[in-house]
């Protein structure tokens, strides 16, 4: 299989880079799943998850379990052959407005892969007062 890889970059010749390893394709797509907010794909205005909803909770650790179940519903729609083991949301002290999400997952459909991997997407952006 091969894919683009994510983020698009052009190589040096300025080709598409691409990528033939699937646990990179793998956490590619779960990354821009994850980092992805429903109705920025005009083709695909479903396609994503609401984590930015999440950023300025009051307790993102409390609400951890919501997320995880927007995620795990996501991937069960648009990544099939992706089965999710766990998802933790880690605040930032130093950074208010971003929050950072550990997703581990596994490849259900090649257990020649490696077991687990882990895909951690920065969600948010700083606030800035002036």
């Amino acid at each position: 299989m091969t894919n683009f890889s994510v983020p698009f970059a052009l190589t040096p010749n300025g080709t598409v880079q691409i990528t033939n390893d699937p646990n990179e394709i793998a956490n590619d797509r779960v990354e821009s799943l994850v980092g992805t907010y429903p109705g920025e794909r005009v083709m695909q205005p479903e396609y994503g998850v609401d984590a930015p909803s999440f950023v300025f909770a009051p307790d993102i650790v409390q609400n951890q379990a919501v997320l995880s179940n927007e995620i795990q519903q996501a991937i069960t729609r648009w990544e099939p052959s992706i089965v999710l083991d766990s998802v933790r949301a880690i605040p930032t002290q130093s950074d208010v407005g971003i929050i950072g999400v550990d997703v581990q997952f596994t490849l259900s459909n090649d257990p020649s892969l490696t077991p687990a991997q882990v895909a951690t997407v920065e969600i948010g952006g700083k606030v800035v007062q002036n």
